[in-house]
């Protein structure tokens, strides 16, 4: 759809298609694009308006914005999260300096990656950073729930086990340590304004699910949808001492559970 807004202020400028081009920086070809209904980035968008002197909004109504910023937080995706590069993940724990959330079910993949990221972490919160991470509680019915569906028999479990104990050192660091036990549905890692997020699907093992890059551009994308997600399930999990020490319960392992379900049904 031709945004006729664009061409009456270009018009009532005096400024032909060229002519905003070479204001902004950018081709002829581009702002052609422009005018038959393409929308620009977000800092285009501001330069197009300040050479204009008319309001961002007026030439690219909110609605119609919302769906481009969202596109634009999409940086990179992958099929799998196995896909993603170790040095990927380390560039952007190193490069945040204020906040980092870490939420997953056992997430040990990190610290099996990245054997300095208790001292970088903790450097972060000597500067005033924040660390706070949430996963699953290995005594919950979510996370034996996950490891059922996954076909684990009981080594989900495991790994958040060990995955306690490698991250304690980060907690006795100043970082906050939360169990929570309820659906996750998706497993969030924020650096600042970044963030990579895993979707759980069903029965598939987290390094082998998707992976997105997302980046913060204003208030409302994607971005803040799951950092929504990561509060919201923060605000329900339950705080951990850095000393507390879990263990374990006896409980019945999956496929045990499974057995027994089939037996109670063939009984009379």
């Amino acid at each position: 759809m031709r945004n006729e807004r664009l061409e009456a202020a270009m018009a009532k400028s005096d400024l032909s298609p060229q002519g905003l081009a070479e204001s902004v920086g950018t081709s002829r070809k581009a702002v052609d694009k422009w005018l038959n209904g393409t929308i620009p980035h977000l800092k285009t968008q501001i330069a197009i308006a300040n050479d204009l002197e008319v309001d961002r909004l007026w030439l690219w109504p909110r609605d119609e914005v919302g769906v481009a910023a969202a596109r634009e937080e999409i940086v990179r995706a992958w099929a799998r999260r196995s896909d993603c590069p170790p040095d990927y993940w380390w560039k952007l724990i190193v490069d945040a300096k204020r906040d980092v959330d870490i939420l997953g079910y056992a997430v040990l993949f990190l610290t099996e990656n990245h054997p300095d990221l208790t001292s970088v972490l903790s450097e972060l919160m000597k500067n005033g950073g924040s660390v706070r991470i949430v996963i699953a509680d290995p005594n919950g019915q979510a996370a034996l729930d996950r490891d059922t569906e996954e076909g684990l028999n009981g080594l989900l479990l495991t790994r958040i086990q060990s995955s306690i104990k490698y991250l304690r050192p980060i907690v006795e660091a100043g970082a906050s340590l939360s169990y929570q036990d309820a659906p996750m549905y998706s497993s969030v890692f924020r650096f600042d304004d970044d963030m990579l997020m895993t979707p759980h699907l069903f029965g598939i093992p987290g390094k082998l699910a998707p992976l997105f890059h997302f980046r913060r551009i204003g208030l409302g994308g994607i971005f803040d949808q799951y950092a929504a997600h990561f509060e919201g399930l923060l605000a329900h999990a339950t705080p951990q001492s850095p000393n507390a020490v879990t263990t374990l319960k006896k409980s019945v392992r999956p496929q045990e559970t499974l057995e027994n379900q089939s037996v109670t049904k063939e009984r009379p």
